[in-house]
């Protein structure tokens, strides 16, 4: 299967430099400015370009290696190598069940 391609001969899809457009950013900002009636900066906010990446950037940015994150389980598999291996943190896997009790 050929990529899509656009007029400039970039690539149709996630990429880098989607992610760092400025406009890109001002139009989120404004959106959640909207929605949420609170003044966001867009030079606050970073992008990725999925879930995954945006949540190993926040364990990257909070934990430190040897930490533990507690994680729900049933889990996304990609979770264990995008987050335990790379950012070497411990994965504490806990149930549902078990994230309703009362501490």
């Amino acid at each position: 299967m050929a990529a899509s391609t656009l007029p400039d001969g970039s690539i149709k899809g996630y990429g880098y430099r989607s992610l760092v457009d400025e406009n890109h950013r001002d139009a989120l900002a404004s959106y959640f400015t909207q929605a949420l009636n609170f003044k966001i900066d867009p030079t606050h906010l970073v992008t990725a370009a999925a879930a995954t990446a945006v949540v190993e950037h926040v364990v990257f940015a909070l934990l430190e290696p040897g930490d533990g994150l507690i994680i729900p389980s049933p889990l996304y598999p990609g979770f264990l190598v995008d987050l335990g291996a790379r950012s070497q943190i411990e994965m504490i896997h806990a149930q549902r069940s078990q994230l309703n009790k009362k501490v």
